[in-house]
């Protein structure tokens, strides 16, 4: 499983930028790399169509089951295309 990398915004952000985020959102909040979300909802149909299982796709993406079953559900509804 992918290794989620974390780091306070303190430490990584300069104080006008982090001032900025905090007015408009406090808690955890989740940046995704560039491509990321794209690259993996395509990883997860690729392997969808290649016949893999819901759990073996969710274990390589690094996301979980119900996610894997959410993008293919999505996939079939916008192409009206059955992946098996």
């Amino acid at each position: 499983m992918k290794t989620q990398n974390y780091a306070n915004a303190k430490d990584v952000l300069p104080p006008e930028l982090l001032d900025q985020v905090r007015e408009h959102f406090t808690g955890n909040l989740y940046i995704p790399g560039k491509n990321d979300v794209s690259q993996r909802r395509e990883l997860i149909i690729t392997l969808a169509k290649s016949g893999a299982g819901a759990a073996e796709i969710a274990r390589i993406a690094g996301v979980t089951t119900r996610r894997v079953n959410q993008v293919i559900s999505k996939k079939r509804r916008r192409t009206w295309e059955w992946i098996e």
